[in-house]
């Protein structure tokens, strides 16, 4: 019974600080939520900024003579990329990570709950730290986007 997860918890590095009514509070952790059509663009240029990424590499491992095919086969469990994982592997591909980490500051508005239930306002959202946006978004791809190409989107 496996599916895409509706949600992911994400632990931020660096700990932020807002407004609860008139309480400031300390959040730790961000709710990724997975994406619906109002994302459709959005999440159409990150995924489309993954797989150039992927492409890259494999493409840049096939000029080296480097074959990961005992790699991919291993990989045929079904098991996912990490977040980190992913950011490694856009950092060293030729894609513009630039815009990829714009883009989902962007979408983090709708798809982020800051302590579970807070919206990720623009603010909110800039008082993250670049490590944290980094990280909240190799999340985000590898538990949604690239659990969403694995075919691991059989569910219910």
């Amino acid at each position: 019974m496996s599916g895409i997860l509706k949600e992911k918890i994400v632990q931020l590095g660096m700990p932020i600080t807002y407004h609860a009514g008139s309480d400031e509070v300390e959040a730790g952790f961000v709710t990724l939520l997975a994406p619906t059509s109002k994302n459709l663009a959005e999440c159409g240029r990150i995924k489309q900024g993954f797989m150039r990424a992927a492409v890259d590499i494999s493409e840049r491992n096939s000029k080296n003579g480097s074959d990961d095919s005992d790699k991919k086969e291993d990989s045929d469990d079904g098991s996912m990329p990490s977040g980190e994982e992913v950011m490694q592997m856009i950092y060293i591909s030729n894609v513009d990570v630039t815009n990829l980490l714009l883009e989902f500051r962007e979408m983090l508005k709708n798809v982020g709950l800051l302590e579970g239930e807070y919206k990720m306002t623009s603010p909110i959202i800039s008082s993250l730290s670049p490590f944290d946006i980094e990280n909240l978004l190799g999340e985000y791809i590898a538990n949604f986007i690239a659990a969403s190409m694995s075919g691991n989107q059989k569910g219910k």
